[in-house]
């Protein structure tokens, strides 16, 4: 995409009518992108615009990824490599709280000192890198200094988002209160603004891929096959040998700790531009050609030595290059995450869809990688009522959502104004 059409800085005096009538905006998600979107629309009711904001999370907390849960979320089925076309959970009040993504050990791996909100300091002597405790409570009291925590509804799970014919935005969300995460009762509402905001995030929904005999393996050792989200601490894996499969952030903490914890750890790397290898003592290996099949039972319990001889090794696992990695015990996946969006519902998230036939409409299409039809990753192109904060990849994250946000915030208000959608089309 190019760069040439700049968003023209400008006050629009009669953007609110006569300023009397509030604005309503709703914002999905209370992590660092929600936060600081409110934040900063907040900012602009000290003046003269009266912003009615509401924050829905689906959580009984504020601070986003980063609040640790000691909970393993469930696996999903597998290969899980194509996002839903709706919401895949059912309306009940287990699908409320997830579990969120934060392993135990869990720190940036941006410098505090790039990775902040243009609204909120760290405290002083903060150091560069910092456990994800201080993150979350960083955030959480972002939320409170700006009163932004005021105006967020938890245990608020948005269902469906959809546009009335007379232009207002309308989100219908199920609400659930303390007894719902009991599995009490289930509360529905209906909420109409005027703009929504998405700020939900990407680590929700694992992305596994689909690998020769890795299958088989699932089946043949129940518990021995997770995704990185399932991470907490070194001791949930017995055995020593560990098979980690990505090369990304998470895959070198993750080797880390468990190379710390005494284990053998092999991190398969296809050698992308975003692989930033293995930590010493973990061993870097290739690309995966196939997960041998598992020994058959019969043959494992006797049989001739010749035929002993010529089966695989117990969990052998090929490479590419002709080597075998002998005697894994555990298979981890962090191999990242399906962006999705499923209250947008099937007419702008559609799994049926290549990525190069999106058309003028759809924001996620079958690989699950890439938001489509958005100018500068932010609004919606077709309508702008509609925009994201946060989806962007491979940036210096608190900071350049925060930057969204504050952009997100001036447009509203009127001290900001998009090019017309032919020239963000154009641009696109």
């Amino acid at each position: 995409m190019s760069s040439s059409t700049p968003i023209v800085a400008q006050r629009d005096d009669t953007a609110h009518g006569d300023g009397t009538s509030p604005r309503r905006i709703a914002i999905i998600g209370a992590g660092i992108s929600g936060i600081a979107t409110a934040a900063h629309i907040l900012q602009h009711n000290k003046h003269r615009h009266q912003f009615e904001v509401t924050v829905f999370e689906r959580s009984d907390f504020v601070g986003g990824v980063w609040e640790y849960d000691e909970r393993h979320p469930l696996e999903p089925g597998y290969p899980n490599d194509v996002p839903p076309a709706a919401n895949p959970l059912p309306v009940s009040s287990s699908s409320q709280e997830r579990p969120r993504p934060a392993y135990k050990g869990l720190k940036n791996n941006v410098p505090t000192s790039l990775m902040y909100s243009s609204l909120q300091a760290w405290p002083e002597g903060t150091e560069e890198f910092v456990d994800r405790e201080l993150i979350a409570k960083y955030i959480r009291d972002l939320a409170d200094s700006t009163r932004a925590r005021d105006h967020v509804v938890l245990n608020t799970s948005v269902e469906s988002i959809s546009k009335h014919r007379n232009g207002e935005a309308d989100g219908q969300t199920h609400e659930a209160g303390d007894h719902a995460r009991n599995g009490d009762s289930i509360y529905r509402g209906k909420w109409t603004f005027d703009a929504v905001v998405v700020a939900s995030g990407h680590y929700h929904i694992p992305r596994l891929p689909e690998l020769p005999g890795l299958q088989a393996w699932r089946d043949a050792y129940p518990g021995s096959v997770s995704h990185a989200k399932g991470y907490r601490t070194p001791d949930r894996f017995p055995g020593s040998n560990v098979l980690i499969i990505g090369s990304s952030a998470s895959s070198h903490d993750i080797a880390k700790e468990l190379s710390q914890a005494g284990k053998t750890v092999y991190v398969s790397s296809r050698g992308g531009q975003w692989d930033i290898g293995a930590p010493e003592p973990a061993i870097k290996v290739g690309e995966i050609l196939e997960f041998a099949a598992p020994a058959p039972a019969a043959a494992a319990a006797g049989g001739d030595a010749a035929a002993e001889d010529s089966r695989p090794k117990s969990r052998t696992v090929r490479l590419k290059d002709g080597t075998l990695l002998h005697d894994i015990d555990h298979v981890i996946l962090a191999t990242g995450y399906l962006t999705s969006y499923p209250f947008l519902g099937p007419r702008l998230q559609d799994p049926a869809v290549p990525a190069g036939q999106a058309g003028d409409e759809i924001v996620v299409t079958r690989d699950g990688l890439l938001t489509h039809n958005l100018h500068r990753d932010i609004w919606y192109i077709p309508d702008p009522s509609l925009a994201f904060v946060g989806v962007v990849f491979h940036t210096s994250t608190f900071s350049m959502f925060d930057f969204q946000a504050a952009v997100v915030a001036r447009v509203l208000a009127g001290f900001a104004q998009l090019p017309a959608r032919e020239e963000m089309r154009e641009e696109y």
